[in-house]
């Protein structure tokens, strides 16, 4: 079987994250910053599960139409 094929280079790839980065710390969005702080919740009881991750409005506002109702019947 063959390798995948590289899409953008390693230096790519940390370029678009510094610059993720720096936009999130310009403007963050409050919905992305209640997700990462959930997910990270040091205590296992407090956590996010993965389905609360799956269902937050952050990452559903980011679906377009078609995913989104193939996402909202798959986590029924």
């Amino acid at each position: 079987m063959p390798a995948p094929l590289e899409v953008i280079s390693e230096s790519e790839k940390t370029n678009r994250l510094k610059y993720i980065m720096e936009k999130l710390r310009e403007s963050p969005d409050p919905m992305f910053v209640d997700l990462i702080s959930k997910c990270l919740e040091w205590d296992p009881l407090k956590r996010m599960t993965p389905d609360e991750g799956l269902s937050h409005e952050w990452i559903l506002k980011g679906l377009p139409p078609g995913v989104l109702d193939q996402h909202k019947e798959q986590l029924r």
